[in-house]
């Protein structure tokens, strides 16, 4: 999968706004979600491009925080809604 900038230079995701946050979803923004066994995933986020579908994706840094460790699970990418509905909470 090659990810693409748009035209403009710029996430084109506003066709698809149907969450608050979007606007945050920039690079270096953080967000997370607790799993139901407790584990706090966080996401940097990397970069936001256009797939050459006209799909938006987020390229992000995903960390598991355990209660007795943390894992850098490495480099993710996942289509902008699936993210926002994933992550729904920015730190």
């Amino acid at each position: 999968m090659t990810l693409l900038p748009s035209r403009s230079g710029k996430s084109r995701f506003g066709a698809l706004r149907n969450h608050e946050d979007r606007g945050e979803v920039q690079i270096g923004a953080t967000f997370a979600r607790l799993s139901a066994t407790q584990v706090m995933e966080t996401a940097c986020v990397l970069g936001v491009a256009e797939h050459e579908g006209g799909i938006p994706h987020v390229r992000y840094n995903c960390t598991l925080h355990r209660a007795d460790r943390i894992f850098e699970d490495g480099p993710r990418t996942l289509a902008l809604p699936a993210f926002l509905a994933r992550f729904e909470r920015a730190l």
